[in-house]
């Protein structure tokens, strides 16, 4: 582009490559985008999420205190623009802490009390997610009402399930969940009605959170819960998942009733516990066995090993996973196999085997043993035991399936997002909001895309502070040279730095060659300060001496100093070493003075000049041009002959200097005199013609001039 022009506005962002080409072989392309348009949105009181990070633990307290005083300045700032900014316009820290606010006033409080939520430094790379999904026994009046009340994602997906229980059962799981109070709910632990409302729970509260960027690793169900699990991992959809469990507890209700007690102790002292009328149908972990039959045969065999164990009661009321479950077997098959299933897309692990399930497991048959053999919960979790940074997410009330991977892992990270269900803050507006928070100061990925639903814009916050740690490179010497080709192997062993500071020349391919005339001193010397090296030759190539575009700029800058003149941007490009810089600048201070030169005739060239300067011919206008005609050989040289097809005003510079057929210069040494003498009086004629038909042609300005031939 050599001149603006209007940038017209298109209905996508406007965008524009910058290139930057240095002359060291250092190139830079920037593409910039304009910034987008901003219509100021009315201020919200609405519940925000702010996230704070920082690399060191010391550096939150100053990010707080630099936090307060932006707040306290400029308090008509939009909050969820303040939020967006955090959220978006920071890179995630080890060391973190999370906020939740609707005012100003109430965020300045909270930064100054450190009310906040901050966890144990989070790992930098994203850990392993496993979702938990509970099963039944472990379901309750009330569960997920802190989402249920205050996240729109997550009653979407819970009325969703509620829909397809609506239409299949005939209950509304709304009625069990949250509008009747807790204490007189007894229904909720009826078959036919626990097992959806669990699968529900679980169902909607993962797809929150992956609608807030939380997606699963890895996913594990307990007992019923491997439904949910299977649904998340695309075996079948969530209208599928709600049939089979519904086909099942309406098989279910043809059987006599049951229990489950729980008892504490292993794998082998339960197979010997097992009797008549009792079975083992689950193992959660290394001490942690369920046992299943007729409440009254549980109650004797209670009874009877509480004396050596502890057991408790479990709230269910069928005895799954063991022989009971016979009578019902073929007819759930048929059911089963009436519906499609899909390899998983995501890792499952089996609770029948307590590996990954495959695409072999993708059938009817796998839910059938599902529902009649033993659940093997801690070969599951064996199976995760070499995960050690993993985080598990409990998708089911607190203490549920969380409690059992405490029971089956050393100090395993649980994540409960239904924590604050039963307590105080189960009706907090924000309590989401702190949830995912807390989530993310454990180092759950968070897409903060999803906590706004306009579009916000970044506000100038205070960056995080620096450690003002020093990372400065010395001068260079012996035993760390500057960088380039030059290292420890060519730099002469036990030299050190003179009294100005700089390193012998090192040891390089070519040989050292001193500097010749004037210039050429000029240019080593301004290169050996900038370079740190003494005695530069000039032939010594710059970039192996550790150059680079920023040093020839800096050189052309200082030269123009040393030499008092002006050189061209073109010089940049010129100087590979110190002679052929000083060769470009040579002929342009020739160029200059020939600019110069009076316009009346010339005189011979002094014989004098002629014994320290070159024979140069050069002419350059977009008028004048020269091209060069060979004349006979003479002694030594042949005669260099100029044709003048045009003129303009003013012999312009003279900018190169001809060169004979092996390559060197038309110096007085190379030719005889009479040659150089009648070569001069050649150009000196020429100049002559040229100025004489200029003022001619000015007497004309319409007319285009016929073009003048001028031969020998």
């Amino acid at each position: 582009n050599t001149h603006t022009k209007p940038w017209e506005d298109v209905p996508l962002p406007r965008r524009a490559g910058v290139s930057s080409f240095g002359a060291g072989g250092t190139n830079a392309h920037v593409i910039l985008e304009e910034a987008p348009s901003f219509f100021p949105l009315p201020q919200e009181e609405t519940p925000q999420l702010f996230l704070l990070s920082s690399h060191k633990a010391e550096h939150l307290q100053t990010i707080h205190t630099d936090l307060i005083d932006t707040l306290q300045t400029h308090d008509d700032w939009s909050l969820p623009d303040i939020a967006y900014t955090l959220q978006e316009g920071r890179r995630e820290q080890p060391y973190r802490a999370s906020f939740v606010a609707t005012h100003h006033r109430e965020l300045v409080d909270q930064l100054q009390q450190h009310k906040h939520v901050q966890s144990p430094p989070a790992a930098m790379n994203r850990p392993e997610v496993v979702f938990l999904c509970a099963g039944q026994g472990f379901q309750k009046s009330g569960m997920g009402a802190s989402w249920f009340h205050h996240d729109a994602h997550f009653q979407t997906h819970l009325t969703t399930c509620r829909d397809i229980i609506l239409a299949k059962q005939g209950f509304d799981l709304f009625e069990h969940l949250y509008r009747t109070p807790p204490d007189e709910d007894t229904a909720l632990d009826e078959q036919h009605i626990s097992a959806p409302a669990i699968f529900s729970l679980s169902y909607a509260l993962a797809k929150t959170l992956e609608e807030y960027g939380i997606q699963p690793d890895i996913l594990l169900g307990h007992s019923a819960g491997e439904y949910t699990a299977a649904c998340l991992a695309g075996v079948f959809d969530v209208e599928t998942a709600l049939s089979l469990l519904a086909t099942r507890a309406k098989l279910l209700k043809t059987l006599p009733q049951a229990t489950g007690l729980y008892v504490h102790c292993d794998l082998d002292e339960a197979l010997s516990l097992q009797r008549e009328g009792v079975h083992l149908s689950l193992v959660n972990g290394p001490k942690a066995c369920v046992f299943t039959g007729a409440p009254e045969t549980i109650a004797h065999f209670e009874a009877e090993v509480s004396k050596q164990h502890n057991t408790k009661q479990l709230r269910i009321t069928a005895a799954f996973h063991s022989a009971l479950m016979d009578p019902i077997i073929d007819a759930f098959r048929a059911e089963a196999q009436q519906y499609t299933y899909h390899p998983p897309q995501r890792s499952m692990l089996s609770g029948v085997t307590g590996t990954y399930l495959t695409h072999l497991d993708a059938n009817a048959e796998y839910w059938v043993k599902h529902l009649q053999q033993m659940v093997r919960y801690d070969q599951a979790f064996s199976t995760l035991a070499p995960k050690e940074k993993a985080l598990y997410v409990e998708l089911g009330p607190r203490h549920s399936v969380g409690g059992i991977a405490r029971h089956n892992l050393p100090s395993p990270e649980v994540f409960s997002p239904l924590k604050y269900d039963g307590t105080d803050k189960e009706h907090d507006e924000g309590i989401s909001l702190q949830v995912l928070g807390e989530g993310w100061c454990l180092g759950l990925p968070l897409s903060t895309n999803a906590l706004h639903d306009k579009p916000r814009r970044r506000l100038p916050l205070p960056p995080r502070p620096f450690s003002r740690n020093k990372h400065w490179l010395d001068a260079p010497n012996a035993q760390s040279p500057k960088m380039g080709y030059v290292t420890s192997e060519n730099t002469p062993k036990g030299t050190q730095t003179d009294s100005t500071g700089k390193t012998p020349r090192p040891t390089l391919a070519i040989p050292y060659d001193a500097p010749r005339g004037h210039v050429e001193e000029v240019l080593a010397s301004i290169s050996g300060e900038l370079l740190g090296f003494d005695g530069i030759g000039r032939q010594d190539p710059f970039l192996e001496l550790g150059g680079d575009s920023l040093f020839v700029l800096r050189l052309i800058e200082r030269a123009e100093k040393a030499l008092k003149c002006q050189l061209p941007q073109e010089a940049a490009f010129q100087g590979v070493d110190v002679a052929a810089l000083a060769e470009y600048i040579s002929a342009h201070l020739t160029n200059k003075r020939t600019e110069r030169t009076s316009t009346h005739t010339h005189s011979d060239p002094d014989e004098k000049d002629w014994q320290s300067t070159p024979l140069v011919l050069c002419a350059s206008s977009s008028r004048c041009g020269l091209s060069l005609l060979r004349a006979g050989p003479t002694a030594r040289t042949r005669a260099t002959i100029l044709r003048c097809t045009g003129a303009r005003s003013g012999w312009t510079d003279i900018t190169r200097s001809h060169r004979r057929r092996d390559g060197s210069s038309l110096h007085r040494g190379n030719q005889s005199p009479s040659t150089e003498r009648a070569v001069s009086h050649w150009c000196v004629l020429l100049w002559s013609i040229g100025r004489l038909r200029d003022g001619l042609t000015a007497r004309r300005p319409r007319r285009r001039s016929r073009r003048t031939r001028l031969t020998r």
